[in-house]
Protein backbone atom coordinates (compact mmCIF):
# COMPACT_ATOMS: atom_id res chain seq x y z
CA UNK A 1 0.00 0.00 0.00
CA UNK A 2 2.67 2.51 0.98
CA UNK A 3 4.90 1.51 -1.95
CA UNK A 4 2.13 2.30 -4.42
CA UNK A 5 1.96 6.04 -3.66
CA UNK A 6 4.53 8.81 -3.72
CA UNK A 7 5.07 11.06 -0.72
CA UNK A 8 2.89 13.92 -1.96
CA UNK A 9 -0.19 11.68 -2.29
CA UNK A 10 0.53 9.11 0.43
CA UNK A 11 -1.45 10.85 3.18
CA UNK A 12 -4.67 10.89 1.19
CA UNK A 13 -4.18 7.29 0.10
CA UNK A 14 -3.56 6.01 3.63
CA UNK A 15 -6.47 8.09 4.92
CA UNK A 16 -8.83 6.52 2.40
CA UNK A 17 -7.46 3.04 3.11
CA UNK A 18 -7.88 3.26 6.88
CA UNK A 19 -11.18 5.09 6.57
CA UNK A 20 -12.61 2.18 4.59
CA UNK A 21 -11.08 -0.24 7.10
CA UNK A 22 -12.72 1.57 10.02
CA UNK A 23 -16.08 1.62 8.26
CA UNK A 24 -15.85 -2.10 7.54
CA UNK A 25 -14.89 -2.91 11.14
CA UNK A 26 -17.87 -0.96 12.47
CA UNK A 27 -20.31 -2.34 9.91
CA UNK A 28 -19.14 -5.94 10.22
CA UNK A 29 -20.76 -6.66 13.59
CA UNK A 30 -24.32 -5.53 12.75
CA UNK A 31 -24.19 -7.12 9.30
CA UNK A 32 -22.97 -10.40 10.79
CA UNK A 33 -25.68 -10.29 13.42
CA UNK A 34 -28.36 -9.67 10.81
CA UNK A 35 -27.15 -12.56 8.65
CA UNK A 36 -26.96 -14.91 11.62
CA UNK A 37 -30.49 -14.02 12.71
CA UNK A 38 -32.08 -14.27 9.28
CA UNK A 39 -30.05 -16.95 7.51
CA UNK A 40 -28.28 -18.83 10.29
CA UNK A 41 -24.81 -18.71 11.77
CA UNK A 42 -23.15 -20.63 8.93
CA UNK A 43 -24.23 -17.95 6.45
CA UNK A 44 -21.84 -15.50 8.12
CA UNK A 45 -18.87 -17.73 7.24
CA UNK A 46 -20.08 -18.24 3.67
CA UNK A 47 -20.53 -14.51 3.07
CA UNK A 48 -17.17 -13.74 4.69
CA UNK A 49 -15.42 -16.36 2.58
CA UNK A 50 -17.03 -15.06 -0.60
CA UNK A 51 -16.02 -11.50 0.27
CA UNK A 52 -12.43 -12.53 0.92
CA UNK A 53 -12.29 -14.52 -2.32
CA UNK A 54 -13.61 -11.53 -4.27
CA UNK A 55 -11.06 -9.23 -2.67
CA UNK A 56 -8.29 -11.72 -3.48
CA UNK A 57 -9.31 -11.88 -7.13
CA UNK A 58 -9.44 -8.11 -7.40
CA UNK A 59 -5.98 -7.77 -5.84
CA UNK A 60 -4.56 -10.66 -7.89
CA UNK A 61 -5.79 -9.17 -11.16
CA UNK A 62 -4.79 -5.63 -10.30
CA UNK A 63 -2.29 -4.31 -12.83
CA UNK A 64 -1.15 -1.59 -10.46
CA UNK A 65 -0.30 -4.05 -7.68
CA UNK A 66 1.71 -6.17 -10.10
CA UNK A 67 3.69 -3.11 -11.15
CA UNK A 68 4.44 -2.33 -7.51
CA UNK A 69 5.55 -5.92 -6.92
CA UNK A 70 7.97 -5.73 -9.84
CA UNK A 71 9.27 -2.34 -8.74
CA UNK A 72 9.92 -3.41 -5.15
CA UNK A 73 11.76 -6.62 -6.11
CA UNK A 74 14.87 -4.57 -6.87
CA UNK A 75 15.25 -3.81 -3.17
CA UNK A 76 17.61 -5.97 -1.16
CA UNK A 77 16.12 -8.34 1.37
CA UNK A 78 16.33 -6.85 4.86
CA UNK A 79 17.13 -9.08 7.83
CA UNK A 80 15.45 -8.91 11.22
CA UNK A 81 18.64 -7.45 12.71
CA UNK A 82 18.65 -4.68 10.13
CA UNK A 83 15.00 -3.99 10.88
CA UNK A 84 15.71 -3.69 14.60
CA UNK A 85 18.52 -1.30 13.76
CA UNK A 86 15.74 1.06 12.77
CA UNK A 87 15.42 1.82 16.49
CA UNK A 88 18.66 3.76 16.11
CA UNK A 89 16.80 6.10 13.78
CA UNK A 90 15.55 8.82 16.14
CA UNK A 91 12.82 10.03 13.80
CA UNK A 92 11.44 6.51 13.40
CA UNK A 93 11.68 5.85 17.13
CA UNK A 94 9.84 9.09 17.95
CA UNK A 95 6.91 8.23 15.67
CA UNK A 96 6.79 4.67 17.05
CA UNK A 97 6.74 6.02 20.63
CA UNK A 98 3.87 8.32 19.67
CA UNK A 99 1.95 5.37 18.25
CA UNK A 100 2.51 3.55 21.56
CA UNK A 101 0.96 6.48 23.45
CA UNK A 102 -1.99 6.73 21.09
CA UNK A 103 -2.76 3.02 21.42
CA UNK A 104 -2.54 3.17 25.22
CA UNK A 105 -5.13 5.96 25.18
CA UNK A 106 -7.33 4.21 22.62
CA UNK A 107 -7.35 0.81 24.31
CA UNK A 108 -6.97 1.90 27.92
CA UNK A 109 -8.91 5.15 28.25
CA UNK A 110 -11.44 5.14 25.39
CA UNK A 111 -12.21 1.43 25.02
CA UNK A 112 -11.93 0.43 28.70
CA UNK A 113 -12.62 3.35 31.03
CA UNK A 114 -14.80 5.61 28.91
CA UNK A 115 -17.90 3.34 28.74
CA UNK A 116 -17.62 2.58 32.46
CA UNK A 117 -17.36 6.27 33.22
CA UNK A 118 -20.45 7.06 31.14
CA UNK A 119 -22.53 4.32 32.73
CA UNK A 120 -21.42 4.28 36.37
CA UNK A 121 -20.57 7.93 36.97
CA UNK A 122 -22.79 9.87 34.57
CA UNK A 123 -25.65 7.32 34.71
CA UNK A 124 -26.06 7.27 30.94
CA UNK A 125 -27.98 4.28 29.63
CA UNK A 126 -26.34 1.57 27.56
CA UNK A 127 -28.30 2.58 24.47
CA UNK A 128 -27.17 6.19 24.69
CA UNK A 129 -23.59 5.06 25.31
CA UNK A 130 -23.81 3.15 22.04
CA UNK A 131 -24.86 6.35 20.29
CA UNK A 132 -21.94 8.29 21.80
CA UNK A 133 -19.45 5.62 20.80
CA UNK A 134 -21.00 5.40 17.33
CA UNK A 135 -20.81 9.16 16.78
CA UNK A 136 -17.17 9.13 17.83
CA UNK A 137 -16.51 6.31 15.37
CA UNK A 138 -18.13 8.29 12.54
CA UNK A 139 -16.02 11.37 13.26
CA UNK A 140 -12.90 9.17 13.46
CA UNK A 141 -13.61 7.82 9.98
CA UNK A 142 -14.29 11.30 8.59
CA UNK A 143 -11.04 12.67 9.98
CA UNK A 144 -9.06 9.65 8.78
CA UNK A 145 -10.25 10.07 5.20
CA UNK A 146 -9.98 13.87 5.01
CA UNK A 147 -6.94 14.68 7.13
CA UNK A 148 -4.57 12.35 5.34
CA UNK A 149 -5.21 14.35 2.18
CA UNK A 150 -4.96 17.58 4.17
CA UNK A 151 -1.51 16.59 5.40
CA UNK A 152 -0.40 16.22 1.77
CA UNK A 153 -1.14 19.92 1.32
CA UNK A 154 -0.14 21.60 4.60
CA UNK A 155 2.39 19.10 6.00
CA UNK A 156 2.29 16.18 8.42
CA UNK A 157 3.29 17.83 11.69
CA UNK A 158 0.76 20.70 11.64
CA UNK A 159 -2.06 18.16 11.29
CA UNK A 160 -0.60 15.89 13.99
CA UNK A 161 -0.13 18.71 16.50
CA UNK A 162 -3.63 20.04 15.83
CA UNK A 163 -5.04 16.56 16.41
CA UNK A 164 -3.04 16.14 19.62
CA UNK A 165 -4.36 19.44 20.95
CA UNK A 166 -7.96 18.60 20.06
CA UNK A 167 -7.88 15.07 21.48
CA UNK A 168 -5.92 16.03 24.61
CA UNK A 169 -8.23 18.96 25.40
CA UNK A 170 -11.30 16.78 24.87
CA UNK A 171 -9.92 14.11 27.21
CA UNK A 172 -9.64 16.79 29.88
CA UNK A 173 -13.15 18.09 29.14
CA UNK A 174 -14.57 14.57 29.56
CA UNK A 175 -14.03 15.05 33.31
CA UNK A 176 -16.09 18.26 33.33
CA UNK A 177 -19.09 17.41 31.12
CA UNK A 178 -22.09 15.67 32.64
CA UNK A 179 -24.95 15.78 30.12
CA UNK A 180 -25.58 13.38 27.25
CA UNK A 181 -25.86 16.16 24.65
CA UNK A 182 -22.54 17.77 25.55
CA UNK A 183 -20.85 14.39 25.82
CA UNK A 184 -22.12 13.51 22.35
CA UNK A 185 -20.65 16.71 20.90
CA UNK A 186 -17.41 16.22 22.78
CA UNK A 187 -17.05 12.62 21.58
CA UNK A 188 -17.50 13.78 17.98
CA UNK A 189 -14.76 16.41 18.33
CA UNK A 190 -12.43 14.02 20.17
CA UNK A 191 -12.87 11.46 17.41
CA UNK A 192 -11.81 14.06 14.87
CA UNK A 193 -8.62 14.72 16.82
CA UNK A 194 -7.86 11.01 17.15
CA UNK A 195 -8.36 10.46 13.42
CA UNK A 196 -6.10 13.38 12.55
CA UNK A 197 -3.26 11.99 14.63
CA UNK A 198 -3.51 8.30 13.74
CA UNK A 199 -3.43 8.45 9.95
CA UNK A 200 -0.99 11.36 9.67
CA UNK A 201 1.46 9.85 12.14
CA UNK A 202 1.63 6.65 10.09
CA UNK A 203 2.27 8.69 6.95
CA UNK A 204 5.02 10.66 8.70
CA UNK A 205 6.61 7.42 9.89
CA UNK A 206 6.75 6.02 6.35
CA UNK A 207 8.85 8.99 5.25
CA UNK A 208 11.59 8.46 7.84
CA UNK A 209 13.26 5.49 6.14
CA UNK A 210 14.48 4.52 2.69
CA UNK A 211 11.95 2.67 0.49
CA UNK A 212 13.61 -0.71 1.03
CA UNK A 213 13.17 -0.34 4.80
CA UNK A 214 9.48 0.64 4.80
CA UNK A 215 8.27 -2.90 5.44
CA UNK A 216 10.44 -3.29 8.52
CA UNK A 217 9.55 0.22 9.71
CA UNK A 218 5.84 -0.54 9.48
CA UNK A 219 6.47 -3.77 11.39
CA UNK A 220 8.19 -1.84 14.20
CA UNK A 221 5.41 0.74 14.21
CA UNK A 222 2.72 -1.92 14.52
CA UNK A 223 4.74 -3.72 17.21
CA UNK A 224 4.68 -0.58 19.34
CA UNK A 225 0.93 -0.40 18.74
CA UNK A 226 0.51 -4.02 19.84
CA UNK A 227 2.51 -3.32 23.00
CA UNK A 228 0.25 -0.36 23.70
CA UNK A 229 -2.83 -2.51 23.19
CA UNK A 230 -1.52 -4.99 25.78
CA UNK A 231 -0.34 -2.61 28.49
CA UNK A 232 -2.94 0.11 27.89
CA UNK A 233 -5.92 -1.43 29.73
CA UNK A 234 -3.68 -2.77 32.51
CA UNK A 235 -1.97 0.57 33.07
CA UNK A 236 -5.17 2.61 32.99
CA UNK A 237 -6.97 0.26 35.39
CA UNK A 238 -4.01 0.56 37.77
CA UNK A 239 -4.32 4.34 37.60
CA UNK A 240 -8.05 4.11 38.29
CA UNK A 241 -7.66 1.85 41.31
CA UNK A 242 -4.76 3.91 42.70
CA UNK A 243 -6.32 7.34 42.14
CA UNK A 244 -9.75 7.68 40.50
CA UNK A 245 -11.48 7.57 37.12
CA UNK A 246 -10.82 11.24 36.40
CA UNK A 247 -7.10 10.60 36.70
CA UNK A 248 -7.30 8.21 33.74
CA UNK A 249 -8.49 10.97 31.40
CA UNK A 250 -5.96 13.45 32.76
CA UNK A 251 -3.18 10.89 32.33
CA UNK A 252 -4.26 10.30 28.74
CA UNK A 253 -4.19 14.02 27.97
CA UNK A 254 -0.75 14.41 29.57
CA UNK A 255 0.59 11.36 27.72
CA UNK A 256 -0.47 12.87 24.41
CA UNK A 257 1.22 16.18 25.14
CA UNK A 258 4.52 14.52 26.07
CA UNK A 259 4.91 13.47 22.42
CA UNK A 260 4.97 17.06 21.16
CA UNK A 261 8.63 17.84 22.04
CA UNK A 262 9.94 14.64 20.43
CA UNK A 263 7.78 14.97 17.31
CA UNK A 264 9.00 18.55 16.88
CA UNK A 265 12.47 17.14 16.26
CA UNK A 266 11.28 14.69 13.58
CA UNK A 267 12.29 15.70 10.08
CA UNK A 268 9.43 16.11 7.66
CA UNK A 269 9.91 15.41 3.99
CA UNK A 270 8.44 18.19 1.89
CA UNK A 271 6.47 17.11 -1.21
Amino acid sequence: MIDYFESHTRGGALGTFYGVEFIASFAGAPIGGFLAERLGYTSVFYVTGASMATAFLVAFMSRGLREVSVRTRRYTRISVRETLNGLKNWDLLATCAASLSITIIMQGVISTIFPIYLHDFLKISVGLIGIIVGVRAVSLCLATVSCGRLSDKVGRKPVIFTGIFIEGFCLYLYTLVGSFELMLLLAFVEGLGAGMVSVTLLTLMSEQVAPEYIGGAVGLYRTFMDIGAIIGPILIIMIQTTFDTYACFLFGAALLVTNVPTLLTVRERKP
